[in-house]
């Protein structure tokens, strides 16, 4: 055996337990969350406002799986519009319009950070958080 067939046979170990490794901790949820840029920030009530989202749920496992959503980052901010636990067949993806609301005296207007949670119901592993932006207009 030569030095350099082991070298050449330790390097190619190594990538494939590198690549092994990637498969066995890859997350099979991907998820974008873009913005509704037709109503930036609206008034859904008295006291009550609403940002208009479409979140993109990609399931690439193998079994259908059911995801909930939930929202943090503000006082009182809930997830309105969306019919939960959402259903999305294996290999599939499924486009949602989703509302945040927050109550007017929850924050200073102005943009603010906030975060979405989507989460597996049956997998508590399979998770992604996502950040966007929640506007509060000047009363």
């Amino acid at each position: 055996m030569r030095p350099r067939v082991l070298i050449y046979t330790a390097i190619l170990i190594a990538i494939i337990v590198a690549a092994g490794l990637s498969l066995a901790s890859r997350n099979p949820l991907k998820v974008d969350v873009l913005r509704d840029r037709g109503a930036l920030a609206r008034e859904a009530g008295p006291g009550v406002i609403e940002n208009v989202y479409r979140v993109q749920i990609m399931n690439t496992d193998e079994t259908p799986r059911r995801f909930t959503i939930e929202a943090s980052g503000l006082p009182g901010l809930k997830v309105v519009g969306v019919e939960q636990p959402v259903a999305v067949e294996a290999g599939g993806s499924k486009l949602l319009p989703l509302r945040l609301t927050a109550g007017a005296e929850a924050a200073p207007p102005g943009t603010h950070k906030v975060l979405l949670h989507v989460r597996a119901v049956e997998d508590a592993q399979v998770a992604r958080d996502e950040h966007t932006t929640f506007i509060l207009p000047k009363p």
